[in-house]
């Protein structure tokens, strides 16, 4: 998707539009049908539904060109055909959540992917909700909404809009939104609440994963067989209890136990799941400070048992994969039996692969990897502290990434999963 490069996370409602498909915002820019598509292949394909696509996803329409070569002066209308998208329903919408972004540059020039209009590479699945899978491309009206709620958030507000962010008195009366650690993100006319922010949130935290991939993080695995970014269940467990009441009468209070999502990846020995922040390095700089910096998060592991994918849609109710983590006998002294899994954290700084060169640019670590204590498939919160592991100074300012990596002297595969990763400052 074609917005922002810190998109990733971030959650947006997606609406149709019927009608001829723009190149750039300019209405008279219609991308032009120069030879056959997957209409002229396979007119009567049918959709998940069972659904065929109204008509040709064509139309006729006159542009003005020269009337001669020689003879710029004189205009006469052409007719040309241009792709022309029909929707199911203009008032039906759907809600995504970005988890990837569409590179410009890749094995070759992606042009779609180039703007200048911004572009959503949806599923198959979302997309047959809103038009005909073999018209390949629409124009769609979308906006940012809570991931949770899918309330609209103000999109001027641009990051704050999309983050848990709070109200700091500026200047002259000038709001400065921020997030939790005191990251500006974003400038906004008014005044701030006195004692809005205690001492505990003027404390640095930025969240990494949190039930599921945070905004910003882009997921850069490799040594993995398959990874799973919303694992339902596999992510930290979460107690709330609240006050019931019918009337001026408490009845009881009421405790519900919910279990976060979790990105999950079965890896190899020797295989990391790394996530990566794009530019943060510049500004954000999350690994950086002198203030305690460490990162804590939730984490489960276990060995992987093979198990053939089976594709969404199908009679069956598995998933594509499933994490093998039995957490039926876990109590909370439990001890892994036998020789436990090694596992690592590591902070680097790394950037995305550069297809002119065809290799990404070398890795620079930051400090030395750490071991993970873990209890295995039942989760535990680690933290590690980057003082400990030499990631201080300027390599913490410049660095961009964290991973868990299974160590080489592991036998077999593991799946593992991490919630509620957080780089925060504990001075």
């Amino acid at each position: 998707m074609l917005i922002v490069s810190g998109a990733c996370g971030t959650c947006y409602e997606i609406g149709c539009v019927t009608g001829p498909v723009l190149h750039s915002f300019d209405q008279n820019d219609k991308i032009e049908i120069v030879q056959d598509g997957f209409y002229e292949q396979a007119p009567g394909a049918l959709d998940s539904f069972g659904r065929v696509v109204p008509s040709r996803n064509a139309e006729p329409f006159l542009r003005e060109v020269d009337a001669a070569a020689d003879d710029v002066t004189k205009k006469v209308n052409q007719s040309y055909l241009a792709e022309y998208s029909r929707c199911w329903n203009e008032t039906n919408s759907i809600f995504v959540k970005i988890v990837d972004k569409c590179p410009c540059s890749y094995f070759y020039e992606q042009t779609i992917c180039c703007g200048p209009v911004p572009h959503f590479d949806l599923s198959y699945w979302g997309y047959e909700k809103l038009l005909h899978p073999i018209q390949g491309k629409v124009m769609i009206r979308f906006r940012p909404v809570d991931c949770a709620t899918r309330v609209p958030v103000d999109a001027r507000l641009g990051a704050a809009g999309r983050m848990d962010a709070v109200a700091l008195e500026g200047m002259e009366g000038v709001l400065t939104k921020a997030d939790s650690s005191g990251q500006r993100v974003a400038r906004w006319g008014g005044r701030a609440a006195a004692g809005e922010l205690s001492d505990e949130d003027k404390k640095r935290k930025v969240a990494v994963f949190e039930n599921g991939p945070s905004p910003g993080w882009l997921i850069n695995s490799y040594g993995d067989w398959y990874v799973s970014l919303f694992a339902a269940g596999m992510g930290l467990v979460v107690v709330d209890s609240s006050v019931s009441s019918v009337g001026n009468d408490t009845n009881a209070t009421v405790t519900t136990t919910n279990t976060n999502n979790a990105t999950c990846a079965v890896l190899q020995p020797g295989g990391r799941l790394l996530v990566r922040c794009e530019q943060c390095e510049k500004s954000l700089k999350p690994f950086g400070g002198n203030d305690g910096r460490v990162v804590s998060f939730f984490v489960r592991i276990a060995p992987y048992i093979e198990q053939l994918p089976v594709p969404p849609g199908t009679n069956s109710t598995s998933t594509w994969w499933e994490p093998s983590l039995d957490m039926t006998a876990c109590i909370d002294s439990q001890i892994w039996p036998g020789d436990s899994p090694v596992l690592y954290l590591g902070v680097s700084t790394t950037g995305a692969f550069d297809f002119a060169l065809e290799k990404p640019p070398d890795e620079v670590p930051c400090g030395k990897k750490s071991v993970v204590k873990h209890e295995g498939p039942c989760g535990v919160r680690a933290v590690v502290d980057l003082e400990g592991a030499r990631c201080v100074g300027r390599a913490a300012e410049r660095a961009n990434s964290v991973f868990l990596e299974l160590g080489q002297g592991n036998d077999d595969e593991h799946v593992v999963c991490v919630d509620d990763m957080f780089v925060e400052s504990t001075k």
